[in-house]
């Protein structure tokens, strides 16, 4: 389990001497418990927009971490978001793992890889790894194809990718799922994608 969430940054913002920062924390908490409540992703949408635009200079001031501290917060409530509607829809029967290692080699060596959420049975047999983007571009999407090949070649999961923004080349879709993807879902104000999502995460889930 992700040892530091979205929460925590707010939590930094409202405890920050600067009351500017801390009314903004305070916000930003309101726009959190919204689509932790909805599970719309168009609140989520909504909460990722404010920490990169209105609340930007917030974090400069009471994290003082730019730009990472953005990339962070809102790259966490992604994953929290995919983690909390995988756990609606998998309930207590699978083991939901998320920004945990994965062993992907353990012949010579052992190694493992971070992923940033993965579904296992009780029997330890690993279904499906998600990886959770707010903006893909190229590069980042080199890292991913590279992860998923290892994951194919040693545990053999279903693999999908979930974004809010595609930077990349549109052929980069067509050529990642003919190498490693299965499946690649549009959360960026998309609430079909995310029924789709559902219904895939629990096919692949309870496939052999």
């Amino acid at each position: 389990m992700r040892r530091t969430k979205a929460i925590n940054y707010i939590q930094l913002m409202k405890n920050n001497s600067n009351p500017e920062v801390a009314r903004a924390g305070l916000e930003l908490e309101e726009l959190y418990f919204k689509w932790k409540k909805s599970l719309d992703v168009r609140d989520l949408v909504d909460f990722v927009e404010a920490i990169e635009e209105k609340y930007a200079w917030a974090l400069k001031k009471g994290l003082g971490r730019m730009p990472q501290s953005i990339g962070q917060f809102r790259a966490y409530a992604l994953e929290e978001y995919i983690y909390d509607i995988t756990s609606q829809v998998l309930g207590n029967d699978y083991r939901i793992l998320w920004n945990e290692k994965i062993p992907v080699w353990e012949e010579e060596f052992e190694y493992s890889i971070a992923q940033d959420l993965a579904v296992l049975d009780y029997k330890g047999k690993l279904k499906a790894v998600v990886e959770a983007k707010v903006e893909v571009d190229a590069q980042r999407l080199k890292a991913v194809l590279m992860n998923f090949s290892l994951l194919k070649i040693s545990r053999k999961p279903f693999c999908a990718i979930v974004y809010i923004r595609w930077n990349a080349d549109e052929k980069l879709k067509f050529l990642a799922r003919r190498i490693c993807v299965d499946e690649i879902f549009d959360f960026n104000r998309n609430p079909s994608e995310v029924e789709r999502y559902k219904k895939w995460i629990s096919r692949v889930s309870t496939i052999l």
